[in-house]
């Protein structure tokens, strides 16, 4: 749901006549998901990016590919962030491996 309500709002963007304002509110309340996307489709070609769900909230937005591949990138670069805080996340989906009987992939870190 969040792809259309997303596509829809970029080709609305592209009706705003200043090129400033409308590169604002790509940033700014869409988080530039479209370049976004289009560098993970460059950087991990073989997932075939067709059957792609988006999904948002906190302070990622996430692809889901193919029910088999989870793409969970910061919707703000801010280098303040703790690394330790993005770890977390990773940490804690592995000690999840251990106690679960479901698959979970393994987390890579870029």
């Amino acid at each position: 749901m969040w792809n259309i309500f997303f596509a829809i709002c970029d080709m609305l963007c592209g009706l705003i006549p200043n090129s400033e304002i409308r590169a604002r509110v790509r940033h700014d309340k869409l988080f530039d998901w479209r370049k976004k996307y289009d560098v993970l489709k460059k950087i991990c070609p073989e997932a075939r990016f067709y059957n792609v769900r988006m999904i948002k909230g906190g302070w990622n937005i996430g692809f889901i590919v193919k029910r088999k591949y989870v793409f969970k990138i910061r919707k703000f670069l801010d280098k303040d962030i703790d690394v330790t805080r993005v770890l977390r996340e990773k940490r804690i989906t592995d000690a999840f491996k251990n106690v679960l009987q479901l698959d979970i992939p393994n987390i890579e870190i870029y």
